[in-house]
C-alpha cells in the first residue's frame, strides 16, 4: 500500500469518526499541566486543588516549568494551563489555554462520573 493510499485511508477514518455520535466518556485520570512562570496557571491552581481534595487519586497536577521537560512532547502540551482527561492511557479530551476555574470544573464534571470520584 502506498503512502498516499495509507494517508487517504486515515483521512477517511478521521472523517467517519467525526460523523459518529459522541459516546459518553469517563476518565480514570485528569491532569492539569502547569508551569511556575504561567500567570493563568496561578489563577486556576487554587480551584484545582480544592477539586483535587475530593479525588486526589484521579486528579493530578503536573508541573512542566522546565523548558526541556520531556512531558511537553510526551503529552503534546502546547500551552499551559492544559487540562487533559485519560482512560487506560488514551486521551479522551483536552482543554487548553483560557482555562478558568468554571471551565475547569465543568470539564472535570463532564469527564469523571460521580460514582468514580471517590
Amino acid at each position: 500500500m502506498s503512502f498516499a493510499s495509507r494517508l487517504k485511508a486515515r483521512l477517511e477514518e478521521a472523517r467517519s469518526s467525526l460523523d459518529a455520535p459522541a459516546e459518553p466518556r469517563s476518565a480514570d485520570t485528569i491532569r492539569l499541566f502547569t508551569a511556575s512562570w504561567c500567570q493563568s496557571c496561578h489563577r486556576v491552581i487554587p480551584a484545582f486543588r480544592k477539586l483535587r481534595s475530593d479525588d486526589p487519586r484521579r486528579l493530578k497536577q503536573v508541573d512542566v516549568s522546565k523548558q526541556h521537560d520531556p512531558r511537553w512532547e510526551r503529552f503534546n502540551i502546547r500551552a499551559v494551563p492544559t487540562l487533559a482527561a485519560y482512560r487506560d492511557g488514551k486521551e479522551l479530551g483536552r482543554l487548553r489555554g483560557g482555562v478558568t476555574p468554571v471551565k475547569m470544573a465543568r470539564f472535570i464534571e463532564d469527564h469523571l462520573e460521580p460514582r468514580n470520584r471517590k
